[in-house]
């Protein structure tokens, strides 16, 4: 069986305040099962319109600490020494990449640009690349060397007192991200992206690591369906090594359009040592979302129906449900969408005991969007000798 859901985020306040970033809907409720599921986060990478993975995904309150100190004010002094295209240059090529684009790329202020360089722990990055511009003379490069050089043993000295207080704490709660999106009309291509949250408690910018080659276009990598399972492959292996030494869950959450919604993800076969082969449902639990949620259009018109929604479901989750909340669809052939709708905007959840016909899936999934259904579960295949109405009962109590 498959579950989608929408969450709508209360935690730390929304994406405000941030330097020319359109306002955006990235708060979480974290609503927590009896099997610890976390409810989603929202992500979106629209191929038209370049929309940022930051943009719409919940991070909380950022750290802004305000650069001070000597290191800052000398930096500050030598990049003043530097001709301008140089540095703006060197700047943005850094915001933009790795889905960083977060913050203004406007180069004027350089305090406001070096404290986003800061933000992003990118400060030696950023002093590394200019000490090698040959334009400049070789003591001002020595001296942007010296400062990268304490930038970096500052961050080591920082990682390692994490190291050594996460050793102490709990599992990390970890996410594997990953959205689907069809490239052209046709569908014979994709875009798959991905990221990993290390630790879903952090709420900092450095929790969040994109898992695209550096070589690849922002939007994802293009592949068609038949190759998607052995890419996603590629992104659990670099997420495993970004996670390791560290004892965490992680969860993988796959954003898809409608009409996938019923991919068989959980039976894609992943990389076991020894050469062997299992599926990734065996390792990992599994949450599909909605691709179509996530577009800016209808978080515009109906993120505060949304909240409201979803308020409701956490007030019921802390008790056990009642299923008359839950509608239900036992055969699709008098599937009606005018009543449907109607009936779904009443209540918190579908349930559907009969596999959705592929050539209604779209429709029916594109209308739970539309009536801001919070959760919906449903059977992919019918199942011979199974009560699938008592099944999906049991789980929901």
């Amino acid at each position: 069986m498959n579950g989608d859901s929408i969450d709508a985020r209360d935690s730390q306040g929304f994406l405000n305040n941030l330097e020319n970033v359109d306002q955006q809907f990235g708060d979480r409720i974290d609503i927590k099962t009896k099997d610890g599921d976390v409810a989603q986060r929202d992500i979106h990478k629209s191929i038209t319109k370049n929309y940022n993975f930051f943009e719409v995904i919940g991070f909380g309150q950022i750290d802004r600490e305000t650069l001070t100190g000597s290191d800052f004010s000398e930096l500050y002094n030598l990049i003043d020494r530097i001709d301008r295209k140089i540095i703006d240059t060197i700047y943005c090529n850094i915001i933009y990449r790795d889905d960083t684009y977060l913050f203004s790329m406007e180069t004027t202020n350089r305090v406001k640009m070096l404290n986003n360089l800061n933000k992003l722990r990118r400060l030696e990055e950023f002093c590394e690349t200019l000490s090698q511009e040959s334009t400049l003379d070789l003591q001002l490069r020595k001296k942007l060397q010296h400062i990268a050089q304490k930038f970096t043993d500052c961050q080591d000295t920082k990682m390692i007192e994490d190291n050594s207080l996460s050793n102490k704490k709990k599992k990390f709660k970890s996410y594997l991200i990953a959205t689907l999106q069809s490239f052209d009309i046709k569908e014979q291509e994709f875009l798959l992206n991905a990221w990993l949250i290390i630790d879903d408690s952090i709420e900092s910018l450095q929790k969040y690591k994109s898992l695209l080659p550096h070589d690849e276009k922002q939007q994802g990598i293009l592949c068609s369906l038949d190759c998607v399972p052995k890419k996603f492959n590629e992104f659990l292996k670099k997420a495993r090594k970004l996670l390791r030494g560290e004892r965490y869950d992680l969860t993988i959450e796959f954003f898809l359009p409608s009409h996938l919604m019923c991919l068989e993800i959980d039976c894609w076969h992943i990389d076991a040592p020894k050469n062997k082969k299992i599926s990734l449902g065996e390792k990992y639990p599994i949450r599909l979302r909605s691709l179509e949620r996530l577009d800016r259009d209808y978080l515009d018109f109906n993120f505060s129906e949304w909240c409201d929604r979803w308020d409701e479901v956490q007030d019921i989750l802390h008790s056990k449900p009642n299923l008359e909340l839950f509608e239900h669809i036992e055969r699709m052939d008098s599937f009606d969408e005018i009543s449907l709708k109607n009936k779904l905007e009443a209540k918190i959840g579908l349930k559907l005991t009969c596999a959705p016909p592929k050539s209604k899936q779209k429709k029916l999934f594109d209308l739970i969007s539309e009536a801001i259904t919070p959760i919906a579960i449903w059977t992919r295949c019918d199942i011979l000798h199974l009560d699938c109405l008592a099944a999906i009962d049991d789980l929901l109590s």
